[in-house]
């Protein structure tokens, strides 16, 4: 086997309409996880045993009855090299299925166990579903709800390995997502919920310049269920190539990537819901609080405004009552928003345990249709572009979940009720006790902000007229003048004790701001240092639509020429490619193919 240059004439995508490959659809209907639609999926598999041709005039290709070609068709769901070139195979048992007929003519297929789906001659059609245990460090699957996805009520297998070859000169593979008849079950339309995430590849362990960032705990690429399809009618091709007719009916290939998404874990994140509980909730409390007691703010500016009313020689005497605040509170009132998951459909922050989610193909600017019908070999680039819209959307929702804890601290803060109780002593200096002012007012914090706020004055306990009318006279008073200037207080109280109110509200927010607003910054400081590094040169490569022997196709992908009419070659179809690395540490290279189809050599052993 040689690598093959790039190709120019070969492994351009391919009408699904070929002669020889008949095309069904069936559908199952479920809900959407990174998008909330309900598809009804498309399931694409070849009908390879019977050949609907015209007779062609020649005897060299009776493409119908000679079985006279050596063939050959593997599927694999991942193929992958770790860490200074170990195949992800020494990892973990990742068998894909092989079948062949050689040219003497016996079948062979690999593993031996694979599941027979067409045991009856010339094609034989094998599957070997996949089985794998989590691969501990840089490759992690998650296979369990992926097995027996129904399909027509029929349970087949979900991530599958299909392979098809026929002596007559057609060989087909499929991987990933699809059906036992080699049926891609993944669809244009939105994924859905039965269609969980294919692959999570972590990147910090693999990446220094990730690992080092403060507050990040993990970084992963997440890949949504994915499938590829390859098949080749090489005996039509010959003939073809003969009568001059379009070769490129004859070669199919197909893929299909239900969605890609990016995790960040920090812990910075996971830190602001509990900075909402552990530090806002007790400032603004401690704010509050200050509003309330014989010795509070409103209880001081009642008492300074009686002392601006009285004439010179009488002072305030004891004060006593109570200054209360009820129904307030703020942790019920927050609760929803320290584990609150904010999201504005591309971009999904969870505050109760700090996993950042973002739908890379919407950052990318595709959507699920455009991100399957890619010209092959797409590179798919995280520059500065996807990483500037992915800063401004997180800074975006974290901002807004600040002013969204604001206002619901507002909000619990006017529903809370202020009620006043107050005794005010007035007396001649000296030691006469005069009167109580009795201050009284029941009103909500909002209603008071708003200038709604009655104050009573009640003049209570006087003492002796006479006694108080003599000592009065000696400072040039009357009795009368004291009273009627203390009982014209109802309406000048107001205006001093709802700035007091507002005051100490408008401080109590500003706490909130001054709490939260640091530790936001520093997130997305955090996670700014993480898009950047991703989008440096030669840290992360993703490739959509990967045939390696088309013209941009990766270079450290081994396959099989096209020898002309001697033999087909291989035809490759992968759905992703994942470098890691693999430009900015050569020994440290992680390269994950995802869903690989592989078709041929296919040789005609007459020679």
């Amino acid at each position: 086997m040689t690598v093959h240059p790039p190709s120019t004439t070969q492994g351009q995508r391919q009408s699904r309409f070929s002669p020889r490959f008949a095309f069904f659809a069936a559908g199952f209907t479920t809900t959407c996880v990174a998008l909330i639609a309900t598809p009804v999926l498309s399931v694409a598999a070849w009908v390879t045993p019977e050949h609907v041709h015209g007779t062609v005039g020649t005897s060299s290709y009776q493409c119908e009855s000679e079985e006279t070609y050596s063939t050959t068709a593997t599927a694999k769901f991942i193929e992958a090299t770790v860490l200074s070139g170990t195949p992800l195979a020494s990892l973990a048992d990742v068998e894909g299925v092989t079948t062949e007929f050689t040219e003497e003519g016996s079948f062979f297929v690999s593993p031996s166990g694979s599941t027979d789906l067409h045991p009856t001659p010339p094609r034989r059609t094998f599957a070997n579903p996949l089985s794998v245990q989590v691969v501990e460090g840089l490759v992690a699957l998650d296979l369990s709800q992926l097995l027996n996805i129904p399909v027509d009520g029929a349970a087949v297998g979900g991530l599958n390995q299909w392979s098809s070859v026929d002596p007559r000169g057609v060989a087909s593979a499929a991987a990933g997502l699809v059906s036992d008849s080699g049926g891609v079950l993944v669809s244009d339309a939105p994924p859905p919920d039965s269609l969980p995430s294919s692959a999570s590849l972590s990147l910090t362990d693999t990446l220094p310049t990730l690992s080092g960032i403060a507050g990040i705990d993990d970084v992963s690429l997440e890949i949504g269920a994915v499938s590829a399809s390859s098949s080749i009618d090489w005996c039509e091709m010959l003939r073809s190539r003969i009568w001059g007719g379009d070769n490129s009916l004859l070669v199919e290939r197909d893929y299909r990537i239900a969605g890609l998404g990016l995790n960040v874990d920090s812990t910075l994140v996971a830190s602001l819901g509990s900075a909402v509980t552990q530090d806002v909730v007790p400032a603004v409390e401690a704010e509050m609080s200050n509003l309330v007691g014989v010795d509070g703010l409103v209880s001081q500016v009642i008492v300074n405004e009686i002392a601006g009313v009285l004439a010179s020689g009488l002072g305030i005497g004891d004060v006593s009552g109570t200054v209360s605040l009820t129904q307030l509170d703020l942790a019920s009132a927050v609760s929803e928003l320290t584990d609150d998951r904010l999201s504005d459909g591309v971009v999904t922050i969870d505050l109760s345990s700090g996993l950042l989610t973002a739908d890379l193909e919407a950052l990318l600017g595709y959507d699920q249709t455009s991100l399957n019908n890619l010209a092959p070999n797409t590179e798919l680039l995280i520059n500065s572009t996807v990483i500037n819209a992915l800063s401004s959307r997180v800074s975006a929702l974290l901002d807004q979940w600040v002013e969204d804890v604001e206002s619901t601290v507002l909000a619990a803060l006017r529903n809370a009720r202020l009620t006043i109780d107050l005794n005010v002593m007035v007396r001649i200096l000296g030691g006469i006790d005069i009167v109580d002012v009795n201050v009284t007012a029941d009103q909500t914090i909002g209603n008071i902000m708003d200038g709604d706020l009655e104050v009573a004055v009640t003049l209570t306990n006087q003492k002796d007229t006479a006694v108080l009318n003599t000592a009065l006279s000696l400072l040039g008073l009357s009795l009368n003048d004291v009273l009627s200037s203390l009982s014209g207080l109802t309406n000048s109280l107001v205006g001093p004790v709802v700035n007091t109110v507002s005051s100490t509200v408008n401080s109590a927010l500003a706490e909130v701001a001054s709490t939260l607003n640091p530790l936001v910054s520093g997130a997305v400081t955090s996670l700014d240092s993480v898009w950047s590094a991703l989008a440096a040169p030669g840290v992360l490569s993703i490739m959509a639509n990967v045939q390696p022997d088309s013209p941009g196709g990766p270079q450290d992908f081994t396959y099989a020429i096209d020898e002309g009419n001697v033999s087909s070659g291989e035809f490759v179809q992968a759905a992703l490619r994942v470098g890691v690395g693999d430009q900015l540490i050569p020994d440290s290279v992680a390269v994950v193919y995802l869903a690989v189809a592989r078709v041929g050599p296919v040789v005609d052993v007459r020679g």
